[in-house]
């Protein structure tokens, strides 16, 4: 129940409160004629006094309430068998009401639709384990102070539930040091000018949910600021000012972050990635967008469970589901998560943007509803702005200007065309190879940071440019007719014969262990660029040397120009040459004696 008390009550209590403070606040009280030393809470602020006091009574307690123009409210029960002590509930009839403290172990606290909770440097202040607070009104902490806070926690929530509005002038809640909120649920707003919801240091929010809004509304503010655990964070609403996980002082966890946010802007985010970003996807326009600053340590990427299950989303392209990342911030760029198998593919090397592809789903079906079925559609026409898996393809593929999407292992000898500027996207670890024939007159760059073979009999005639990643050739034409660029981050190794100009500022490996490469037109090595010469005997590779066989060194014929330009560099290797599956591999490091030549 409230207990209600009038002004002549209210004025006699106060100065009850202020007789038992001025007797607390004495810094030695006599005993048998001696002063004592003053105690820890002595020492203590004033206001931590009052705190610890609260804990002492309920009538302690309610004086102090008065004396702070704050009110404690009671439950008219007795103590449960789970150990709290009743139910607190304010209606719209009582509204308004002013400041709540909870000193007890209290089972819930309920704000009715319509009911004002407005506080001045509190809404509601919690001492003590309290089981539920649920929210449909209003609870609102309005003086102007950088302490001011709607709900301040200072022990045990298990369950806050909002549907309605909390606000505080700074904060709206504040989960302080050492203590724990096991779940919040917020469906409405939650704002404060600082912060929408602070959680500090040591502090634990075991599972956030937002389907509403979480607001900051000052100048460089945020709308969530951890800097203790927060295990999952479900947002399917809107954080507005984002989410700061600051490491300052502290060694703050978000666990897993799934995020729906996006269609109308992205989920801004700044300095320690959480441990887990799961993107979760509604629709092919509606998906989860994270925008990073300041980025610190590194995130393993995933698809939602909390993702839809329609075959809509596959094979095509979500653009700028990650910005502000670096590739060395990732854990993984492709993989399988929840049943959703997915290629991330950057922008550009070091744009730090990222597009995500589905290129199968096992959870999937045609309809908007779960299923089991592996579902999926098949496109022949891979155009500008799509990116396709290999097993996506459809019959007669052609690359128009869209990017072909490879995964460690891919084995494929469809033929392709080319029919424009067209980009492969290497494995993000491992190598794929391609054995069918590519023609047409377009281009092929290859990104990424693994490895693609090329070994088709090919005659594309657009050019071969390999921006990133390693491209490993066999056969007698696996780059077509046009000519090849190697770009700094870029490498060129393998076998065959390379028709047009090459020109390499990266790595250029004659061989897959030791072995031959030729080109038939003009090579330049610019500055900044390596040679790799592997040495394993010192016989001359040819066009006839056994692949991965001992007792060869490396060796590239250019059948016109070979210009070397000052800065280019020569690397010999002698270690490490062969893989497992070659004949070489376990063979002595091949040592060079004083006389030795090796030509390159």
């Amino acid at each position: 129940m409230t207990l209600s008390l009038n002004i002549a009550i209210l004025t006699h209590l106060r100065l009850m409160a202020l007789h038992w403070l001025g007797k607390q606040a004495q810094l030695c009280q006599p005993i048998s004629g001696l002063c004592s030393a003053p105690t820890v809470d002595d020492r203590l602020p004033l206001t931590h006094r009052l705190s610890r006091a609260a804990r002492v009574s309920r009538l302690r307690a309610l004086t102090l309430a008065v004396t702070l123009g704050v009110s404690f409210f009671f439950a008219n029960s007795a103590v449960r068998a789970d150990g709290c002590s009743g139910d607190t509930v304010i209606t719209a009839a009582m509204s308004p009401v002013g400041g709540q403290v909870n000193s007890s172990v209290l089972c819930s606290f309920t704000v009715n639709s319509g009911a004002l909770i407005s506080g001045g440097l509190a809404g509601i202040i919690n001492y003590n384990t309290l089981g539920t607070i649920t929210n449909s009104g209003t609870i609102s902490a309005t003086t102007s102070n950088p302490a001011t806070t709607a709900i301040n926690n200072f022990f045990i929530i298990t369950t806050l539930t909002n549907s309605g509005t909390i606000s505080g002038s700074t904060y709206g809640i504040s989960n302080n040091y050492s203590t724990t909120i096991t779940t919040l649920t917020n469906s409405g707003t939650i704002s404060g000018s600082t912060n929408g919801i602070s959680n500090y240091r040591e502090a634990t929010i075991t599972t956030l949910n937002n389907s509403g809004t979480i607001l900051a509304s000052g100048v460089g503010s945020v709308g969530i600021s951890n800097l203790g655990t927060i295990t999952t964070l479900n947002n399917t609403g809107t954080i507005s000012g984002g989410i700061r996980n600051d490491p300052e002082a502290s060694t703050p966890v978000i666990g897993s972050l799934n995020n729906l946010q996006g269609a109308s802007g992205a989920l801004s985010y700044s300095m320690k990635l959480p441990t887990n970003y799961n993107i979760i996807i509604a629709d092919s326009t509606n998906f989860g967008k994270l925008a990073v600053s300041s980025a610190i340590g590194t995130t393993t990427f995933g698809i939602s469970s909390l993702s839809t299950t329609s075959t809509s989303i596959l094979n095509t392209q979500l653009s700028a589901v990650l910005s502000g990342i670096a590739e060395a911030d990732l854990v993984n760029t492709s993989g399988t998560s929840n049943g959703y198998t997915f290629a991330l593919t950057q922008t550009t090397p070091t744009s730090g943007i990222w597009n995500l592809l589905i290129t199968a789903c096992s959870v999937c079906s045609s309809g908007s509803s779960s299923g089991s079925s592996s579902g999926g559609t098949s496109i022949s026409t891979v155009s500008s702005g799509t990116s396709v898996g290999l097993t996506s393809l459809g019959a007669s593929p052609v690359l128009s200007g869209g990017t072909l999407v490879l995964l460690s292992g891919d084995r494929s000898s469809t033929a392709f065309s080319v029919a424009s500027a067209s980009t492969i996207q290497n494995p993000t670890s491992g190598s794929a190879r391609l054995s069918g024939v590519f023609s047409g007159a377009g281009s092929l760059t290859f990104t990424g940071s693994g490895t693609t073979v090329l070994s088709g009999a090919n005659t594309y005639s657009g050019g071969t440019t390999v921006s990133g990643g390693t491209l490993s050739l066999a056969g007698g034409s696996p780059t077509g007719t046009g000519d090849v660029f190697v770009a700094s981050a870029g490498t060129l190794m393998g076998t065959g014969t390379i028709a047009g100009n090459s020109i390499v500022s990266g790595v250029l490996k004659p061989g897959n262990s030791p072995g031959y490469l030729s080109f038939t037109q003009n090579l330049t090595l610019n500055a900044g660029s390596t040679y790799q010469q592997d040495i394993a005997g010192t016989v001359q590779a040819s066009s006839a040397t056994p692949v991965g066989t001992s007792g060869y060194y490396s060796f590239v014929n250019v059948g016109s120009q070979l210009v070397i330009n000052s800065g280019a560099t020569l690397t010999p290797r002698l270690s490490n040459l062969f893989s497992a599956s070659e004949s070489g591999y376990g063979s002595a490091i091949y040592v060079p004696a004083l006389g030795d030549r090796f030509r390159m």
